[in-house]
């Protein structure tokens, strides 16, 4: 909200705005990470965003997820680092991955 009051709308119907937002995150099970990725891509190649219904199209618009799933890939990439260790004339690698919870984690 407070982007869209700062870049998009400065005197936004807020009741309306909240609405919007809770329907996007919510009702379509989008994460609110990507609604705010579409609005900071809409901020950043200024394309015109008038009213809080407009996130609408945010959401729908085909370049800003593709721009999000190429930001989702690289911020995977980056997780996924391999390590070098030089230890005399010997190289070790290692490999350390991202250890994500199942359920039967959170179970234990």
């Amino acid at each position: 909200m407070d982007l869209f009051v700062k870049h998009i709308n400065p005197n936004p119907v807020f009741t309306q705005l909240q609405s919007v937002i809770k329907n996007i995150v919510f009702s379509r099970g989008l994460g609110s990470d990507f609604l705010l990725f579409g609005l900071k891509y809409y901020i950043e190649h200024n394309i015109p965003l008038n009213y809080p219904q407009g996130l609408y199209y945010v959401v729908q618009n085909k370049n800003v997820a593709a721009a999000y799933k190429q930001a989702q890939i690289k911020k995977e990439k980056q997780e996924h680092k391999i390590e070098i260790k030089e230890e005399g004339k010997s190289t070790q690698f290692t490999y350390n991955p991202v250890q994500q919870k199942s359920l039967a984690d959170i179970l234990q």
